[in-house]
């Protein structure tokens, strides 16, 4: 029969720490992933209290993350168990798992997820080109944060087109929300599917009916986990 394990039968459910640990970070997110590739990053967990206490790190429940320490058993007032995490994704998805601490005081859990994005090249302002979107990075960027129409001639339509094209074979949904409108300006598709391994341009319109600079705020989201939403402001003069 298998050995019983009664460290494993316990409840581990109290994040970022008790009393006497801290774990940093408190949750683990691989955002972005190659398939088939190992990826590593390292979370430390420090004694807060100002006693030598007693740990013990279970392994991963899955096998796609393993982990790695040095088994220090008892850390010292402000010293840290290292734990490094391996992770070796089979295919483009979310995965999950937790690292599991017990301890005297009540366990610790720590969070792990895993998962495509779609993550840019370019950063900041827009004035025309592609924008590229890696299978790496962070997310903040992922829409740019200023379009400039340019000084466009009064009465005349004036149209910047963004292509944003996704490196990875998993697709993803997006909205764009107007969030401070202007009676000159428009963006369109407002929603759709950025494809997988392929482009979705988004077209910003500027038509001027008056001699003065404009402005529309849009909010762009996508179905990522994790992803905060970017606000892109819009910009345009009439001019002779």
């Amino acid at each position: 029969p298998a050995t019983r394990d009664p460290l494993s039968e316990q409840i581990y459910v109290k994040l970022k720490g008790n009393r006497f640990f801290e774990a940093l970070p408190h949750v683990v997110q691989f955002a972005g992933y190659e398939v088939g590739h190992e990826h590593e990053q390292v979370v430390r967990i420090q004694n807060i209290s100002g006693v030598t206490k007693r740990i013990h790190i279970l392994p991963m429940t899955t096998s796609f993350f393993r982990i790695f320490y040095n088994k220090r058993g008892k850390v010292a007032p402000g010293m840290s168990e290292e734990i490094v995490i391996s992770f070796t994704p089979n295919e483009w998805r979310y995965y999950y798992d937790r690292i599991r601490i017990h301890s005297e005081d009540e366990n610790i859990m720590i969070p792990v997820h895993a998962y495509p994005t779609v993550a840019p090249v370019m950063t900041g302002s827009f004035s025309g080109g592609p924008v590229a979107l890696s299978t790496t990075g962070g997310t903040s960027d992922y829409f740019p944060t200023k379009v400039d129409m340019g000084r466009c001639a009064l009465n005349k339509t004036t149209k910047r087109t963004i292509p944003i094209s996704c490196s990875i074979p998993v697709e993803f949904e997006f909205k764009l929300r107007i969030l401070v409108p202007h009676p000159d300006m428009d963006v369109s598709p407002l929603g759709g599917v950025v494809p997988a391994e392929g482009r979705q341009p988004i077209t910003f319109t500027y038509r001027p009916s008056k001699m003065a600079t404009a402005e529309m705020i849009v909010e762009a989201n996508i179905s990522q986990f994790g992803f905060k939403p970017v606000r892109c402001s819009v910009i345009g003069s009439a001019g002779p």
